[in-house]
């Protein structure tokens, strides 16, 4: 929705046909990028975050369960037939969140 909007092209149709950071790049140049990185770590670094501030300690499994499904819904987007991103990002933020 970002490159559609910032800059009249769609990811899919692009490059690689993926949505993740790499097309993005190819398509924006390497600050959109990077943008797209930031934000897709930032799906994966909040969702504990937000777990761990709503459920705190008494659910030790909350927020690597909300690390897991956030990691889940950025692989699978609903609405998008060829699926979402790669993982990587979502997935070390999220570990990296899990383990403070």
């Amino acid at each position: 929705f970002l490159a559609r909007g910032m800059l009249g092209v769609h990811l899919h149709e692009i490059g690689s046909g993926n949505i993740g950071a790499s097309n993005a790049a190819r398509a924006g140049g390497a600050k959109f990028g990077g943008l797209i990185l930031g934000l897709d770590a930032a799906k994966g670094y909040f969702s504990p975050c937000l777990a761990y501030g709503l459920a705190g300690w008494s659910s030790p499994w909350a927020a690597p369960l909300c690390g897991v499904m956030a990691v889940v819904g950025h692989c699978y987007t609903r609405g998008f037939a060829c699926g979402g991103g790669k993982a990587w990002p979502p997935v070390s933020a999220s570990c990296s969140a899990s383990t403070q």
